[in-house]
C-alpha cells in the first residue's frame, strides 16, 4: 500500500471507532455513499481483504485491524504534533487548553483561572489523568500519582493530610485518636467509597469493627456539605472541609498527598504557557 490520501485512513478509523457506518458518515461529516466509495478505494489498494460480513454488517478482518491500529496511532501522533504547532503559533486568546483531574480540583479553579482562551475541563481519576496526558488527550493534568517520564515536566500544586471530621454540634468526649475512632463507630459514617481510609485506620489501632456506612459518595466537597449538616463524620483530606471538627492524622500513620500538575516539557517554551501554570501554582497556594 503507497500513497495513500489522508482521508480514506482517517474514513477506515472512523469506520471502525463508530457502531454503524451510518454513525460513522455523520461524524465525518460525509454521506453514507462517500464512505462507503473511501473503503472501497482503500481495499482496492491493498492486496489483502480489509473487510468482511457477519451477517449485512461490515466488519474488520484481521488485516484491516492491523492497519486500524497502525493508522490510528499515527493519526493520533500527526493531529497532536499539528495541535502543538498550532498552541505555539498562537495567540493564548484563541487557544483550547484542556485540564484533566479530579472533579473537585477542576470546580475550584473554574473560577479562579485569567487564561484568556478556551478552557475545557475533564474530570477523570488520578491515574486516568496519567493515560490521557500521555495519549496527547490532555494538556495539563493533576494527580498524586508520579510518572517517571522525561516527556514531561512535574510541578507541586499542594500537599494534604487526612484529618477525622465531625460535626460542630456533635459532643465527642474522647481526644486520643484511637479512643475518638471507637467512640465514632457508633455514629453514622460518610464513605468516599473505594479510597475510603477509615478501614486503614482503624486496623492501625487494633480496632475491630467496621464504620456505620450511611452514605457513600466519591465526592469531598459533598461529604463535606454533609458533614457540615450534621449528618456524619468521616476521614477525608483537608483541603476539602469547610466546616466541621477536624482532628489531624499524622502523616506517619495515613501517608501525606502530595499533588502535582503535569504537562509536556515542550509546552515550557510558551510563555503563556508558564504563566498559566504560574497561576494555577498561586490559586493552590492561597487555599
Amino acid at each position: 500500500m503507497k500513497d495513500i490520501p489522508l482521508d480514506l485512513l482517517r474514513s477506515l478509523v472512523t469506520f471502525a471507532d463508530s457502531p454503524n457506518i451510518v454513525v460513522a458518515a455523520e461524524r465525518l461529516n460525509i454521506s453514507q455513499p462517500l464512505l462507503s466509495k473511501h473503503l472501497r478505494l482503500l481495499e482496492e489498494s491493498s492486496d489483502r481483504p480489509l473487510f468482511a460480513f457477519e451477517g449485512r454488517r461490515k466488519v474488520l478482518t484481521d488485516e484491516g485491524r492491523e492497519l486500524y491500529t497502525l493508522v490510528k496511532r499515527r493519526l493520533a501522533e500527526l493531529e497532536a504534533d499539528v495541535a502543538d504547532l498550532a498552541m505555539r503559533q498562537a495567540r493564548p486568546e484563541s487557544v483550547t487548553l484542556r485540564l484533566s483531574g479530579r472533579p473537585e480540583f477542576l470546580e475550584y479553579l473554574a473560577g479562579e483561572l485569567t487564561f484568556p482562551g478556551h478552557i475545557v475541563f475533564q474530570p477523570m481519576p488520578g491515574r486516568d489523568v496519567l493515560r490521557a496526558l500521555i495519549a496527547r488527550e490532555s494538556d495539563l493534568g493533576i494527580t498524586q500519582h508520579e510518572m517517571d517520564s522525561l516527556q514531561f515536566l512535574r510541578k507541586p500544586l499542594f500537599k494534604d493530610i487526612h484529618h477525622i471530621v465531625v460535626p460542630s454540634s456533635w459532643k465527642v468526649k474522647s481526644k486520643d485518636t484511637a479512643d475518638l475512632l471507637r467512640e465514632l463507630l457508633t455514629k453514622p459514617n460518610l464513605s468516599y467509597g473505594g479510597s475510603d481510609r477509615v478501614q486503614v485506620l482503624l486496623e492501625h489501632y487494633g480496632i475491630e469493627g467496621k464504620p456505620r456506612v450511611i452514605r457513600s459518595i466519591p465526592h469531598w466537597p459533598t461529604i463535606g456539605s454533609l458533614i457540615s449538616r450534621g449528618l456524619g463524620w468521616a476521614v477525608m483530606p483537608s483541603f476539602y472541609f469547610a466546616g466541621g471538627r477536624s482532628f489531624a492524622i499524622h502523616a506517619k500513620i495515613l501517608s501525606e498527598l502530595t499533588f502535582y500538575l503535569y504537562y509536556q516539557r515542550e509546552r515550557a517554551k510558551l510563555d503563556w504557557f508558564q504563566q498559566t501554570v504560574a497561576e494555577m501554582q498561586n490559586v493552590f497556594c492561597k487555599h
